[in-house]
């Protein structure tokens, strides 16, 4: 009867420690938007995009050359919640009672890992999909970002892309 006393609660706390300990690319995605996925809120959030500005310069003992100024347009993106991942097991009484000896690593450690999976491969087949060279338009921009920054920054972001990953 080692089972008798597992609560709901018990249940979600260990697995979400489960959950935690297993995520790799999915640890990688901001997550303060998901207060905006809540009862009644429906499944669409838009997530503004903040405005950029380039840099101006001008030399430093110049006086006479006026400063330059820039427009900020900030955008939004809608994001939809489409799907819901999920693991359900059918456990008999027989099981829960005489087979399971221990719940959190028969029964919810392959259940996370099924879910953490899940949700790493739709991670990295939207990294995947994102082509290297994307960039938002913003309204009158002066000044194109070097090529050698955005080289920089898929350089440093693209050892984190799952392309051998065995997921």
């Amino acid at each position: 009867m080692a089972n008798t006393f597992l609560t709901a609660d018990n249940v979600a706390r260990t697995a979400s420690a489960i959950v935690g300990q297993d995520m790799n690319l999915s640890a990688l995605i901001h997550r303060d938007l998901e207060a905006s996925f809540s009862a009644g809120k429906g499944n669409v959030v838009k997530v503004r995009v903040p405005g950029a500005v380039v840099a101006n310069t001008r030399g430093i003992y110049d006086t006479a050359t006026p400063l330059t100024s820039d427009e900020i347009a900030e955008q939004s993106i809608d994001v939809t919640l489409t799907d819901h991942a999920y693991n359900n097991v059918v456990l008999s009484e027989g099981d829960l009672d005489l087979e399971i000896a221990d719940y959190a690593r028969q029964v919810l450690r392959p259940q996370a890992t099924a879910i953490v999976k899940f949700v790493e491969r739709a991670v990295a087949t939207a990294m995947q999909a994102t082509p290297e060279n994307t960039a938002l338009a913003y309204a009158r921009l002066r000044r194109r970002p070097s090529p050698r920054c955005a080289k920089s920054f898929v350089t440093r972001v693209s050892p984190l892309t799952p392309r051998s990953s065995p997921l």
